[in-house]
Formats: structure tokens, C-alpha cells, sequence
């Protein structure tokens, strides 16, 4: 669920502890960097840099090997078989 809660998480964190800069080009970019999970893409250059730049980082971090476990296709090690 991370994928679909992050970003209104973060937009309100945003609003709370940085409530002194709140601009509407941050705004949008913090609401909407989890495009395509988010439906609405972002409406500035700024908000489309951060989901790529997102996007790039999770790509470079990510264990290929762990693949099939975030899927739900490996469980500690084994594949998963249908009942």
C-alpha cells in the first residue's frame, strides 16, 4: 500500500513541518511524484523532475532478487504454488 499512501503522507508531513514554505509548484510535485499510482500526473516541470528523479532512485536501489518476493511471488526463499 505504500505506493498509493505515500504521497498524500509526505504532502501532509510537507504542510505540518514546513508550513512556512508552502508553495503550490512543491505542493503538486509532493502530491502527485507517485504517478502513475497517484492517477493524476503532476502539473509542473518541477513535480515531473521528482518523480523521475523517484522513480531513477528506486530502479538503482532496488535487489533484482527481491523482485518476486515485493510481488507476492516468492515467500521466505520458495515460489509460491497455487492451490
Amino acid at each position: 500500500m505504500h505506493g498509493f499512501v505515500h504521497a498524500k503522507e509526505a504532502s501532509e508531513n510537507y504542510q505540518i513541518y514546513y508550513s512556512n514554505m508552502i508553495d503550490k509548484r512543491i505542493t503538486n510535485a509532493i502530491k502527485n511524484h507517485m504517478f502513475p499510482l497517484t492517477i493524476v500526473p503532476p502539473l509542473y516541470i518541477e513535480g515531473w523532475i521528482v518523480s523521475l528523479a523517484d522513480k531513477m532512485i528506486t530502479v538503482k536501489t532496488i535487489n533484482i532478487k527481491t523482485i518476486p518476493k515485493l510481488i507476492g511471488l516468492k515467500e521466505k526463499g520458495k515460489l509460491l504454488q497455487k492451490k
